[in-house]
């Protein structure tokens, strides 16, 4: 890969610079310094001479002895922002001379031979404070009031600036900026990398120098990769161009010493896949997230806020309402590589559908629009897990295609539910209408002439068209009468009957029934599609359930007779007799 020298590359265009970071971003490398004559040099300018200080870094030490000293970073040779290991600190230890008669030990601070971040932080002026971090645990502190004593020096990455103590092992993610960062800062970015976009603003002069170590190709020829680009935000925001950029020296920039190298600081990336409230926890997991590194082992931390208004606080379990969320994805260190974090990575648990669906309704021909609307209901379908209707707000209208003039036995007439009442924080709603069936009316039936059905007299019968029925819904509707106190065993009982489908077994028409004492009246027969009846029939005994065939979703008359020494059961005027005394 063929860098430009960006200590001399002038932006022309915000698009053009943009495009650059993105490029290095994808790179993940680090720099392997040989510990022989390795070293970046950065030139003299002002924007890392400051009051107060923070130096972070990832570092993969290999040192012939833990008790080497070499340096990690310097400016000049009086004691300003050294970062050293060995010496006073003694063996894995590290010592930082932010200035001159500055001095602070950390003993046991690096490791060998494993990736580890190491941060140092002074300030003299606001907090007197100056501090060690390990892996974003503070490991060392101490208080002090010693201003920043800034030279002109260059700044050397990889020796002390007078050709010694050159660092063995390997860089990357080198920052510093020109305040304290807090600790709570410096593990917000340890794992996942400075989010440079997040920096715009009023606090964007605060990260003076950013390496991320992502020229070159790892561990191959790289001749041309010979300076490190810097990705602070002062100096790009402020004269538009990266400034300063390192150079490598002495780097043989082949092979896997002394050149890029793949950096143990893996890039984490989560895709979020498209997720509908199921009732269970989900999000996204390892199955969606990538990562430059090796590491497969992977925790996730969900937050966010449900669409019910509640917070999800973070946590190690996904969510299950639908809402809003982030997640952040961390691998856990291996082999060369260090632990990392993605970025939080936004995603949405979307509501479930449910189906409303009117229930199907059927009506006698002329009843008015508000009173078919009016006894409208509906079924839900679609609930997830254990839900139920009770976690469904507001109410339902109606519409409908029928008229009060619609024919009877008029088809493709539709009832409609309204959803816009309805809410729910996990679901969304989708009207299905129901059917409108327009039954005809019966005609009632009256005699003239003689009244007497038995004396072989003619009867003239007229008919008009009756304009009201009762409808009952075959669940819990009835209509309760007053009690008859009927002491005779003769008695005819009739009615005009229309059965949406086959009835419940012993259903009651005309139907009393007195306790345990017995039973008395119309009633569906057993098999569900005759009817019979009962006269204050005890366990059946009087009691007849095998009478006519009834015709469905039509109107019919059906009547019974009793008499002392029979029963006769006329089905639209047709008899059948059960010979029984009653």
């Amino acid at each position: 890969m063929t860098l430009l020298n960006t200590r001399f590359f002038k932006a022309t265009a915000f698009a053009t610079i943009f495009c650059l970071f993105a490029t290095f971003a994808k790179a993940q490398n680090a720099l392997n310094f040989d510990g022989s004559n390795d070293y970046v040099s950065v030139p003299n300018n002002s924007y890392l001479n400051t009051s107060a200080i923070t130096i972070e870094t990832w570092v993969y030490w290999t040192p012939n002895a833990a008790t080497d000293i070499q340096f990690l970073c310097s400016k000049g040779n009086n004691g300003t922002l050294e970062i050293h290991t060995g010496g006073g600190a003694g063996a894995n230890g590290l010592r930082f001379m932010p200035t001159a008669g500055v001095i602070l030990d950390v003993a046991n601070a690096l490791p060998t031979n494993t990736w580890t971040h190491v941060a140092f932080v002074y300030d003299p002026i606001n907090i007197h404070y100056a501090a060690c971090y390990i892996n974003g645990v503070e490991k060392y502190y101490m208080v002090t009031s010693t201003p920043m004593a800034n030279n002109t020096s260059e700044f050397d990455l990889g020796r002390r600036n007078d050709g010694s103590y050159y660092f063995r092992g390997q860089e990357d993610e080198f920052a510093l900026w020109d305040y304290a960062r807090s600790q709570a800062d410096i593990q917000a970015d340890m794992l996942k990398g400075i989010d440079f976009n997040s920096l715009w603003g009023s606090n964007n002069s605060s990260l003076r120098a950013y390496y991320k170590f992502n020229q070159g190709t790892a561990g191959t020829s790289n001749p041309y990769s010979t300076f490190l680009s810097d990705y602070g935000t002062y100096d790009y925001v402020l004269l538009g161009h990266f400034n300063p950029a390192g150079t490598l020296n002495n780097f043989a920039l082949s092979g896997t010493s002394s050149n890029w190298v793949a950096g143990g600081f893996p890039a984490i990336t989560v895709s979020p896949s498209t997720y509908t409230y199921n009732g269970g926890a989900q999000g996204p997991a390892s199955s969606v997230t990538t990562n430059t590194g090796t590491g497969t082992s992977y925790t996730f931390s969900y937050a966010g806020t449900a669409y019910d208004g509640s917070t999800y606080s973070a946590s190690a379990t996904a969510p299950t309402k639908a809402g809003n969320y982030t997640v952040t994805a961390t691998v856990a260190a291996n082999g060369n590589y260090t632990s990392a974090s993605s970025a939080a990575t936004a995603f949405t648990i979307g509501k479930a559908l449910l189906n409303i669906t009117a229930n199907n309704q059927s009506i006698n021909y002329g009843t008015t629009v508000s009173s078919l609307t009016g006894a409208g209901s509906y079924t839900t379908t679609g609930f997830k897990n254990s839900d139920n209707s009770s976690v469904i707000g507001g109410s339902v209208t109606y519409t409908t295609t029928y008229t009060a003039t619609t024919a009877a036995s008029t088809t493709g007439i539709t009832i409609t539910p309204v959803i816009t009442g309805l809410t729910a924080s996990n679901y969304s709603f989708s009207p299905v209408s129901g059917a409108v069936t327009v039954i005809a009316l019966p005609p009632s039936i009256t005699p003239s002439g003689a009244t007497t059905f038995c004396n072989n007299s003619s009867v003239t019968l007229s008919t008009t068209v009756q304009k009201s029925t009762v409808q009952f819904n075959g669940s819990a509707q009835y209509a309760n009468l007053a009690p008859l106190a009927v002491t005779t065993n003769t008695m005819t009982m009739e009615a005009w009957v229309y059965a949406n489908g086959t009835q419940n077994a012993y259903t009651g028409l005309i139907f009393a029934r007195g306790g345990t004492t017995g039973a008395t009246g119309l009633i569906f027969g057993a098999d569900n599609t005759k009817i019979g009846y009962c006269w204050y029939s005890v366990g059946g005994t009087y009691g007849w359930t095998g009478g006519p065939t009834y015709p469905l979703n039509t109107w019919f008359h059906v009547a019974v007779v009793i008499e002392p020494t029979q029963a006769t059961i006329y089905l639209n005027g047709v008899p059948t007799v059960n010979k029984v005394a009653n």
